[in-house]
């Protein structure tokens, strides 16, 4: 069995191009088309120019989402971090490289798979008029910067995730649109589903740098390029700890992030994925949809 591996506008697709030939019981078991973990509200709301502003508000996370209530091409690819790295990759089931690979992602993969919800393969944010701020990887453009929901991402399929509060939610859409100049590039996540996404030192020390950058125009000058959900994380630590944290500490340390809220403290190298599951579950966002893009 011959797997290409693409990346493009942010998903990933898995095309089997020859029927199964050999392989393991392993590389059966990681490489499926997920399946709808995500039950359906209603039905699919269209948005379009006309009603987007009755229906998206500024400072929403939009995950883009793969299931059996669209038609989008492509499915899924549940396969393993390493085959991302290169953008592309082609591996033949069975060969010594597939099976290093199995080896050495295969179980991570399956855990960081089991934090959330496979089916969540991008996340953007709104930020009114109809314009998103994302980390996008399409051809020539990739970059972190503004994209038109209607153009860009015309027929495509997306669970809201609106945060309870607004003088957050304001804050997260100040800064995505202070940061998605196109200044960051795109960022091909090569091992972020089998990144710890727990908020230790070191993501602490970057939230710390998102919470600096608050303002700066073009993001976190440390940073050249993001991937999608590294960007909808930092821009919402970045507003939270402006929110709820530095009008009551004048001085932040990596200890004062503690007093964050769950949904806001996880590595912001964590996958989609890894995201919509933590933050699903957190209590803290009014999850609706689906809605699809006319």
């Amino acid at each position: 069995m011959f797997i290409t591996i693409l990346y493009r506008h942010g998903v990933y697709y898995n095309r089997i191009l020859t029927k199964f030939a050999v392989g393991t019981v392993a590389s059966l078991c990681i490489l499926v088309s997920a399946q709808s973990v995500y039950a359906q509200t209603a039905t699919p709301v269209l948005v379009n120019p006309g009603n987007v502003g009755g229906i998206l508000a500024p400072g929403d996370f939009l995950f883009k989402y793969k299931d059996s209530s669209n038609n989008s091409d492509g499915v899924v690819m549940r396969g393993f971090g390493a085959a991302i790295a290169a953008g592309q990759a082609v591996l033949k089931a069975g060969t010594k490289e597939w099976n290093e690979r199995v080896a050495s992602e295969g179980t991570k993969f399956s855990q960081g798979l089991a934090k959330g919800d496979a089916n969540a393969i991008h996340v953007a944010i709104y930020i009114g008029n109809g314009v998103l701020a994302e980390a996008n990887g399409a051809p020539l453009t990739a970059s972190v910067t503004r994209w038109n929901l209607f153009t860009d991402h015309k027929g495509e399929t997306w669970r809201v995730f609106r945060l309870k509060n607004r003088e957050i939610a304001d804050a997260v859409s100040k800064v995505a649109g202070t940061w998605a100049t196109g200044r960051m590039k795109y960022l091909i996540p090569a091992q972020v589903m089998v990144t710890n996404s727990t908020f230790g030192p070191k993501a602490k020390a970057d939230g710390l740098q998102y919470a600096e950058a608050y303002s700066s125009a073009g993001g976190p000058p440390a940073w050249s390029k993001m991937f999608c959900s590294q960007f909808a994380v930092s821009v919402a630590q970045s507003a939270a700890i402006k929110v709820l944290l530095v009008p009551k500490t004048p001085k932040l340390t990596v200890d004062s992030l503690e007093a964050l809220p769950t949904e806001y403290k996880m590595d912001a190298m964590s996958s989609p994925v890894t995201v919509f599951g933590v933050w699903e579950k957190s209590g803290a966002f009014q999850i609706f949809g689906p809605i699809v893009i006319e």
